[in-house]
């Protein structure tokens, strides 16, 4: 069971992240919260810890650090979290998937929901 202390969407959009004043390398986003996401693509120098800048579509940049790195994916944190209407803007606009797709994980998340809500109780 997930146990995450937010929200996060299985969206498919394109982004491109840059480090420092280097050239923005262009990767595919995926499982985007306010507090960050995780990407896959060739990022080449990137390690744990590391600060980056992340463009999604038009919006950016964000200020964000790798927390973790498994393969070809990476999860990064951003340094501040999204606004809920930048959230709805990029999971209602963006996401390359489509309608049908977002009204699944929308069905999937309140029943994760539901599970973590009574995971709690149980602990309470």
């Amino acid at each position: 069971m997930d146990l995450r202390r937010e929200i996060r969407y299985d969206i498919q959009i394109w982004g491109k992240y840059r480090r420092g004043r280097g050239s923005a390398t262009a990767v595919q986003l995926f499982n985007l919260s306010e507090y960050g996401c995780q990407f896959r693509g060739l990022w080449g120098r990137l390690e744990e810890g590391a600060t980056l800048t992340l463009k999604i579509g038009s919006i950016g940049p964000i200020d964000a650090h790798v927390v973790w790195i498994d393969g070809a994916s990476v999860g990064i944190e951003f340094a501040d979290p999204l606004h809920p209407s930048v959230m709805a803007h990029i999971i209602d606009n963006m996401d390359e998937r489509g309608a049908d797709a977002q009204e699944l994980d929308q069905h999937e998340q309140n029943q994760q929901d539901a599970n973590y809500a009574a995971k709690r109780g149980a602990q309470a």
